[in-house]
């Protein structure tokens, strides 16, 4: 996740990070790499499906301590791919979680299917507020952290390139257990704020600090697309403050390319620039993509804080504490925008997401994602028409654990392309594991069929006894 090799640029290269005292304050967590941290963190293995009562209890334990020492927390989880800019970095890590699904070992890398679910049934059971974007989440928990003025706490490199007011703390960093027999009045953590980056590139500024990193890799930009970029930023550094050897190769490109922008006047300077000395068949293309990658990191989507809007009644799950309630309302009180206004502003935002076949996104399906009553998988079939799914710990020569979902969700993806007018081609495709590979495979869908019921009617009016009934029927 996030940018290749930076965490440890940071703790390797210098130190970034000042020991803090972690008590009666507000944080917000990166829901997802905090769920997986927590699992390696507490050294459970995968092997047999996943060991959820250990795990469960981990996390317990973790918000016990956060309500010992009067931390409030908020979760954000991730939400849906909105374009396909990471489809192929998704692919790759399905073929990734393939391949070491075939390993023999009790010590593999693979998360257990339900571990999002235990990990929001302990939130439920503490009554710990999280939300959900209709996009990806890392912006909107910097958003949200920014406008609370609070911690952000999460697994991410990405988080070392934003602008966080307080600071991040990487979850690893967290001392949470106290030395036997030694009773102690706060957690530790350790504390990093992009300033302390800056201040040891002088000149180096937000915006040419987002683009060397996009330059070196991460989920949008693959580092082969610019590598005769970075080949040039390395021969072209002040030999004085160049980083030569003894180093990862991912550690001394980030060094190299930090040193060539501190002496650049801005970042369109810089990418201009090397767009230029370095030239490309395509550099417009390749232009438009950098840009689109390192403009997140400076001005990081901000949607969720319209949710805490007293006019908003979908969100349940993200009013559970209300000293977020309060400080979210403190600040909407600031915008010159009424009740009314948020409520069509939090709509407006459902709307501007558009599906494969170009309706908007239906308010009541972005409430549900949102607060995580629905999965995203939802949205992904509406906008892509694709399902890519990692392996699980599965025998080689059995069918994969996902095909017997299939004709379970296919009914429901049938009143998604209805409700979506598909007239053109009714198939979705699933990425599956099939033998040692990731195979695609594609599903035609009758969405035509009469008995298949309009989507809203499912969601607002349907009993559940029906929707089951509806699903059973095409089971047969």
């Amino acid at each position: 996740m996030g940018i290749r090799g930076l965490q440890k640029f940071i703790e390797e290269t210098f130190e970034q990070f000042v020991e803090i005292k972690l008590r009666d304050c507000d944080i917000v967590l990166d829901g997802d790499s905090i769920y997986h941290q927590m699992y390696d963190r507490c050294k459970l293995i995968c092997v047999f499906g996943g060991e959820y009562d250990q795990f469960y209890q981990c996390c317990m334990d973790l918000f016990e301590s956060f309500k010992k020492w009067n931390i409030n927390a908020l979760v954000v989880f991730d939400g849906a791919q909105l374009d396909d800019r990471k489809r192929l970095t998704h692919v790759n890590r399905a073929n990734g979680s393939v391949e070491e699904s075939m390993k023999k070992s009790d010590k593999l890398s693979i998360s257990p299917l339900l571990l999002r679910q235990t990990f929001i049934s302990v939130l439920d059971a503490m009554q710990i507020p999280y939300v959900s974007p209709l996009g990806e989440n890392d912006e909107e928990c910097v958003s949200l952290a920014n406008h609370f003025n609070c911690y952000l706490m999460a697994t991410d490199s990405d988080y070392f390139c934003y602008n966080l007011h307080r600071g991040y703390i990487p979850f690893e960093k967290v001392i949470r257990i106290p030395p036997e027999n030694q009773e102690i009045a706060y957690l530790t953590a350790q504390l990093y704020h992009i300033d302390s980056l800056l201040k040891k590139f002088e000149g180096l500024r937000l915006g040419t600090l987002a683009l060397a990193c996009c330059l070196c890799g991460n989920d949008y930009i693959d580092s082969s697309l610019t590598e005769r970029i970075i080949r040039y930023m390395n021969d072209n550094v002040d030999p004085r403050r160049k980083l030569h050897s003894g180093k990862h190769w991912k550690i001394k490109n980030l060094w190299n390319a930090m040193e060539w922008m501190r002496n650049t006047n801005g970042i369109d300077e810089a990418l201009d620039d090397l767009l230029t000395k370095v030239p490309f068949d395509s550099s417009n293309e390749l232009k438009i993509k950098i840009e689109k990658a390192f403009i997140c990191y400076l001005e990081p989507s901000d949607t969720l804080i319209y949710r805490f809007s007293t006019s908003n009644n979908a969100n349940l799950n993200l009013k559970k504490n209300p000293v977020f309630v309060q400080l979210a309302q403190s600040y909407l009180s600031t915008l010159d925008m009424n009740d009314n206004q948020l409520k069509d502003f939090i709509s407006e935002i459902s709307q501007n997401i558009k599906s494969k076949c170009n309706h908007s996104l239906p308010l009541f399906l972005a409430d549900a994602v949102t607060d995580l009553r629905l999965p995203t998988t939802f949205i992904d079939i509406l906008i892509h028409r694709e399902l890519i799914r990692k392996a699980l710990i599965e025998v080689k020569d059995k069918l994969s654990v996902f095909s017997y979902a299939i004709p379970i969700i296919l009914p429901c993806f049938a009143s998604l392309l209805k409700w979506d007018q598909e007239l053109n081609n009714s198939s979705i495709i699933i990425h599956r594991r099939k033998a040692d590979k990731l195979a695609e495979y594609k599903y035609f869908i009758n969405n035509h069929d009469p008995d298949i019921p309009e989507l809203e009617q499912i969601w607002t009016t349907m009993p559940i006894d029906k929707r089951q009934d509806y699903r059973l029927n095409h089971l047969k």
